[in-house]
This record gives C-alpha cells, structure tokens and sequence, in this order.
C-alpha cells in the first residue's frame, strides 16, 4: 500500500551514484513488487557555497561553486525511511548530503480521475441535463446527442452515466465498455465527441474551467480545516472566458 512507502530524494556526484544506491537498497529499499534493487537516477547541476570551517567535495569553502550531480530516487517502506537515510548519509562523500523524504499517498483501487455508475434514480437526458445546470448554476452548455438525433436523445432513459473534470475526451472508450450512455465533462476534441456520439453516446461539456470550478468551496473548505489560522478566499472575478453569444 502506498501509505505505508515513501519516496527518498538524494543528489549525488556521478561517482557516487553507485555506492549511495547500494548502500540504500542494502538498508531495504528499492523493491516494488517483486523487483529489487529499483531506482530512477537523472542527470543535473547543483549549486553551493561553503562557509569557512566546512569541507567540500568539490571546491573550497567560501566561493561558489556548480558541480554535476545526479538526481537518485529510491522508494522505501516507511517504517526503514530512517534507516535508509542514514545509510544514504554515511555512504556520501558531501558533508550535508540533501536527502528528502516523501510520503506516497494511496488512492485505492478505482479512484481514477473520472466517475461512472449508476444513477440512484434512472432518469431521462434532458431531466439530467436539467439537474446539472441546476447543480452547476449554467444557464447553457454544450450538447452532442447520440446518433445526431436530439429528440431522441433527449428522451432516452440513462441509467449508466460518467463525469471527468478537464478535458476527457479521451477516456470515453472506458464509459462505453462500463454501459455509460451519458457522459459529462469540460471540453473535448472535435473527432472524439464525433467517435463518442457515433457510438451512442450523449456527451455534456460544461466549459473546462465550469467543469472544475464547482469543486473549490469544497477544496476551500478543506483547507480551512487543514490550515487553521491561514485566510482562504474564492475568487470573485473567476468565470469561464468564454461566452455563448
């Protein structure tokens, strides 16, 4: 599970890369699965000026320096983190090795970016509809029926629908496998909507920004529970650029 594994950070000189490695996977860490000894390692620039009293690696103290350094990412469980670190620290060479340690969260199994199911209560399209603009506070928004056919459409009864936020055109292959005959989301590109009604699908796009908008008195409000004290406002000027005219 992923809350129970982090994901340790250290920059190290190319030398070093291979002995810093070993030495944390020895400590434990690296394993996903069934594979061992697994880390992604990238190539950058790092830079530092020592104070007097300190022992660079590279340079000397007091002047700036930029020495190439190798970005090392290892993932750990979280009760070794600490071990690990050590490891890590007493295989460098610098005398204050960067070493950063982050928390992995675990969403579980289905938690995607979108959601498909069922309706509690099977209804028609256009009742839908109805329901969103209401919930979403839109006067209008865009609509391709399925099959062209409006009248039809908009009678037809749904009872499998989906929702993705953003731009998920996409992912309407997956809400047609699941028996979505409804999808709702911001915006999509020109050849998917035609796929997707083609494919009996009636597809609702709010706006991209409408689509994400409703979701920020929640987040406000959860932020305010997590940061007591911190000033949390919405915007009042936010609104979608656009404008059906």
């Amino acid at each position: 599970m992923d809350h129970e594994r982090c994901k340790l950070v250290v920059f190290v000189p190319p030398p070093d890369l291979s002995r810093v490695a070993g030495a944390a996977f020895d400590a434990g860490a690296g394993q996903i699965g069934g594979y061992h000894d697994c880390a992604f390692f990238c190539h950058g620039i790092g830079t530092f000026r020592g104070a007097e009293g300190t022992h660079p690696t590279i340079g000397l103290p007091g002047h700036h320096e930029a020495a190439e350094e190798m970005r090392l990412e290892i993932i750990t469980p979280r009760a070794l983190a600490r071990n690990v670190a050590a490891a890590v620290r007493a295989a460098h060479t610098y005398d204050e090795p960067a070493v950063d340690i982050y928390p992995l969260e675990d969403f579980g199994k289905g938690q995607g970016w979108g959601r498909i199911g069922y309706l509690a209560h099977p209804t028609t399209a256009r009742a839908l509809l109805n329901h969103i603009k209401k919930a979403t506070r839109l006067k209008r928004l865009l609509l391709a029926p399925a099959g062209g056919n409006r009248a039809k459409a908009m009678a037809a009864k749904v009872t499998i629908a989906a929702c993705c936020a953003g731009t998920c055109g996409a992912l309407f292959g997956t809400a047609l496998a699941r028996g979505a005959t409804f999808y709702l989301t911001g915006e999509m590109r020109h050849h998917h909507v035609a796929d997707e009604t083609a494919a009996g699908l009636t597809v609702a796009c709010l706006g991209h920004g409408n689509s994400e908008r409703i979701a920020l008195p929640r987040l406000a409000r959860r932020l305010r529970r997590q940061l007591p004290g911190a000033k949390v406002a919405l915007a009042r000027s936010d609104r979608d650029p656009f404008e059906i005219v």
